[in-house]
């Protein structure tokens, strides 16, 4: 485990606090089964998170960001661990069990959209694949301009969170497509025209001014459009960019044509083309075989098939790894 050269932030550590406490109570059951156990629960920091981010993102600091080190990190912790709790300096491993858990949001984040605003989104995805298949200038120019984007990023949409509940700009993105004069769409929505012109007036008017400060000022095209090498956005290793990244490949491709979709069907594996394979091999990607290991996998996860659940894999659930889908 490498030490890192740390910043300190002290607005990010309350935003991280903020969003992780709930995992450390019985609201959560990690927390509820902690509790029931005696047990205690931990958050522990990531590396370039928070208080434990680098100077900068630089190639040279990123060779720090590896699942090893993360790997390590936990180890260092658990044996090294003194609790402010009574027996809290008598928890080391061999001394007292230790559950590793995570997880992920984007299992809320499919439920949400199917039930709320999928039928409107899968017609602009659909279009916007069409013009693009058929290099159709005039239709793309129109969502362009729609949009107010040199080049059409539609992914971005994912990265509304549902998760904080009523005033999320998730559901201000479906109220935007989903109401028209006070009434709300049917399960069919409002066809493809309406949803076209309001998620692009919805993107203009609100979303891109919400991005803006996420991304530290940048205008929309360089925080959300197409990558360009030309752009500072992929290439800036000022801390928090959250594009640059070291060894995974975390990636949402559209479905086949003839499927509905919310994801476009340009974002292929060629369009992200991940570097991989180093990763699967050290670290036995699917083929993963540990004892006492539980895979807990939503069947409406985007991510399934990044895991264990992947269609076509019928990897077995056995006693010492057991495999559950719900």
């Amino acid at each position: 485990m490498d030490d890192l050269p740390i910043i300190h932030d002290d607005h990010r550590r309350w935003l991280y606090t903020e969003r992780s406490g709930g995992y450390l109570t019985n609201q959560s059951i990690n927390g509820l089964i902690a509790q029931q156990q005696n047990g205690a629960t931990i958050v522990i920091e990531h590396r370039f998170f928070g208080y434990s981010n680098p100077s900068d993102l630089t190639s040279q600091s990123l060779a720090l960001l590896t699942i090893q080190q993360a790997i390590d990190d936990l180890v260092y912790f658990a044996t090294n661990a003194d609790l402010p709790m009574p027996g809290g300096d008598a928890v080391k491993p061999g001394q007292a069990p230790w559950i590793l858990i995570g997880g992920s949001y984007s299992g809320a984040l499919t439920s949400w959209m199917m039930v709320n605003c999928s039928s409107d989104v899968q017609a602009v995805i659909a279009y916007l694949d069409g013009v693009y298949a058929v290099n159709d200038t005039a239709g793309i120019q129109t969502l362009k301009e729609v949009f107010g984007l040199v080049m059409i990023n539609l992914v971005d949409r994912q990265s509304l969170q549902p998760d904080i509940g009523l005033g999320a700009m998730f559901l201000k993105f479906c109220d935007a497509l989903e109401v028209k004069d006070g009434i709300n769409a049917g399960p069919g929505g409002w066809g493809l025209e309406n949803a076209i012109y309001s998620w692009g007036n919805f993107w203009n008017t609100t979303y891109y001014n919400y991005r803006k400060v996420v991304c530290g000022g940048q205008d929309a095209e360089s925080c959300i459009g197409t990558y360009d090498t030309s752009e500072s956005y992929g290439t800036n290793t000022i801390v928090n960019n959250a594009v640059r990244c070291n060894q995974v490949g975390l990636y949402q491709d559209g479905l086949p044509y003839g499927q509905p979709a919310i994801v476009s069907r340009i974002l292929d594996t060629i369009y992200h083309d991940p570097t991989t394979a180093e990763t699967n091999m050290t670290y036995a990607g699917w083929n993963v075989d540990v004892e006492r290991f539980f895979f807990a996998n939503g069947l409406r996860d985007p991510w399934r098939e990044s895991n264990v659940s992947a269609d076509g894999l019928y990897k077995p659930s056995t006693p010492s790894m057991p495999i559950y889908e719900g």
